[in-house]
């Protein structure tokens, strides 16, 4: 069709179906109706956004309650619940866990050649002798209790992981001979 068809058809359009004119203040109701609308959209934006923030930091906190910081594990610490503990109740304790240790060790360098399985020994009697002198000089010390006992306590752990990786490559080996 061309222009002058479509301007008549609208025009016939127009008397057949007469428009109504539009009542007075109808396009700021309109308007108003659709800011108030777009505010109800920003606020449940700023809903949205406030809830993820809060299950991230939820997240973040449960992750960080669950893995602690500490390189050593909850189980080696038992000074850390009760720091009033005795420096001989400290060293009473770490020595049974080197002892026991010890004995893990001695156990599985049985089968060892004798001249390796004697410096390995060397090596665990020099590892659970230090200790006592290194305790020596924390005693000597002028800093208060709590501090001797969580340098004692350090050392000790110290000490003991030593003897724990001895026992692990010991492990290593005489699972690779059998």
């Amino acid at each position: 069709m061309n222009n002058k068809n479509n301007t008549a058809l609208k025009q016939l359009m127009e008397q057949a179906w007469p428009v109504p004119p539009q009542p007075a203040g109808s396009r700021e109701r309109f308007a108003q109706r659709l800011s108030q609308a777009r505010g109800t959209q920003r606020r449940h934006w700023f809903y949205g956004v406030g809830s993820a923030i809060g299950i991230a930091a939820s997240v973040i906190i449960a992750f960080l309650m669950l893995h602690p910081q500490s390189d050593v594990p909850a189980t080696e610490l038992p000074i850390q619940q009760t720091l009033s503990a005795s420096i001989a109740e400290v060293k009473g304790y770490y020595k049974a866990q080197m002892w026991s240790e010890t004995e893990f060790i001695m156990e599985l360098s049985k089968n060892l050649d004798p001249e390796l399985r004697q410096r390995l020994l060397m090596e665990v009697r020099l590892v659970n002798e230090t200790p006592d002198s290194i305790m020596l000089d924390i005693m000597k010390q002028e800093i208060d209790e709590d501090q001797k006992i969580y340098y004692i306590t350090s050392m000790y752990m110290a000490h003991l992981r030593s003897l724990k990786y001895m026992h692990e490559a010991l492990s290593d080996k005489t699972m690779a001979i059998k």
